[in-house]
């Protein structure tokens, strides 16, 4: 059943609108989905389909976009995993009649694999191998490539500490005959270089959670989300507890470089006490999670939600704490960054009613995902906030002065949804942009769009 948008309490905040239109971002309304576990969406415009995993049951749900405002269920598909496996991620192919999943190992530290299974009745079209712990899904825009990260996030106990893996790619050359596209793996061998700043990471080990020192070897290169560059032969990854992005040759199978991502520092609330107030300054490594390409293809976005600890009351003074709660934009070519939206994302939440409290003394709203588009020649961004439980629009239009233009719920409990998984699709009727939110907590999809 859907929840139409006029019996949500919707609250939506815009900064003071220029001389010029500027884009508003309306909460829609919110889908129940077919199972818990909402994590990631996927959207193929050409057919105005759209897929969602559920992670807690092996699902993938399809939906019929033919009414962009109120996507219909169309089917659930079981991909009979093996006991111990898990969805991290679905990615469609611009067109085709399959579907792409990522598909983590039972095992921490046992390869995974990847699976293609169609959209007309569920049926698995081919098994691809993939490194430890493979998680977003990508598909290059010509359908021809998928690249897969491999997080390889987990750790296990010997003798004298703790052992993981390192981190890679996996790329798919995809072939008409689904079943006899070719696979290449890639490992990140080589260590990277940059201080960890005595930051630790919190894993599970041996069903304990462990706080382990964070290191600049390959096994703490964590592969988060990745993207093709122009071309389809270059990829750019985000190493989110490194605090880096990797520039990767597909075509040779080869690391190009590391760039280190740095620090940003503005005003914040770092205090959990009920109330929003920027009384501190927040010093905070990057550490991005969701990555994307502007649209002319000149900049990079990172949505810098963090991953390290410890946390900002027991980080020492003058040393950075993990996360920069911003959304980052850097020169592609060059890797100079160029821009940062400072304490907006925090501070709009906050006025919209949104902002997360409790989440003060860790990383606020937590940017998430974060996709790019265009509209009247101007270039926007939208991220998901994943502790706010919301949406936030971004306005790229000058790299130097990223700025946050408006927040909305992307569910109907913001403190519980948990947005993870975001997708664009543009009307081709009404000219509108239509915003998927995968509200993990919730088990829900929100709706959203930017009227034309």
């Amino acid at each position: 059943m859907l929840v139409p948008a006029s019996v949500l309490s919707v609250t939506l905040l815009l900064q003071e609108p220029t001389a010029e239109s500027v884009p508003t971002l309306e909460h829609v309304r919110v889908i129940p989905t077919a199972a818990p576990g909402a994590e990631i969406v996927s959207v193929q415009a050409s057919t105005a389909r759209a897929v969602l995993t559920h992670s807690q049951t092996g699902q993938v749900e399809l939906f019929d976009l033919a009414d962009p405002a109120a996507p219909r269920s169309v089917r659930v598909f079981d991909l009979a995993l093996e006991k111990g496996e898990e969805i991290t991620s679905v990615a469609l192919p611009p067109s085709g009649e399959w579907f792409l999943v990522a598909v983590k190992a039972g095992p921490q530290l046992a390869p995974g694999r990847a699976l293609a299974h169609s959209l007309a009745d569920g049926k698995r079209l081919a098994t691809f191998p993939c490194g430890v712990s493979p998680d977003c899904v990508t598909i290059a825009p010509s359908g021809t490539r998928a690249l897969i990260a491999n997080e390889a996030e987990g750790f296990d106990s010997v003798a004298n500490g703790f052992v993981s893996a390192p981190g890679g790619l996996t790329l798919i050359h995809v072939a008409a005959e689904l079943a006899r596209s070719k696979v290449s793996q890639f490992v990140f061998d080589l260590a990277a270089s940059g201080s960890t700043g005595g930051r630790t990471i919190e894993r599970n080990v041996d069903d304990e959670t462990r706080d382990i020192e964070l290191q600049s070897t390959p096994e703490f290169l964590e592969p988060e989300v990745v993207t093709f560059l122009p071309g389809e032969t270059r990829a750019l990854v985000t190493l989110q507890e490194c605090n880096l992005v990797a520039y990767v040759d597909l075509e040779a199978g080869k690391l190009e470089r590391y760039l280190w991502l740095g620090t940003t520092k503005h005003a914040a609330d770092l205090v959990a006490d009920e109330r929003y107030d920027e009384r501190d300054t927040l010093l905070g490594r990057r550490e991005p999670d969701g990555l994307a390409l502007t649209s002319d293809g000149r900049c990079f976005v990172t949505a810098d939600e963090g991953d390290t600890g410890p946390s900002a009351e027991k980080t020492p003074p003058g040393k950075p704490v993990g996360g920069g709660r911003t959304l980052s934009v850097f020169d592609l070519q060059t890797g100079e960054f160029l821009g940062d939206t400072g304490a907006e994302l925090d501070r709009l939440a906050a006025r919209a009613g949104l902002y997360p409290d409790k989440r003060s003394h860790k990383r606020g709203s937590e940017p998430e995902m974060v996709l790019t588009f265009e509209r009247g020649g101007r270039s926007y961004a939208a991220v998901t906030l994943e502790r706010a439980g919301a949406l936030a629009l971004v306005d790229l239009s000058d790299p130097r002065r990223p700025t946050v233009l408006a927040v909305a719920p992307s569910g109907a409990d913001h403190l519980k949804d948990e947005p993870e998984g975001l997708a664009l699709f543009g009307d081709p009727q009404g000219g509108h942009d239509y915003f998927y939110v995968a509200n993990e907590g919730t088990g829900t999809m929100g709706v959203l769009r930017v009227p034309r």
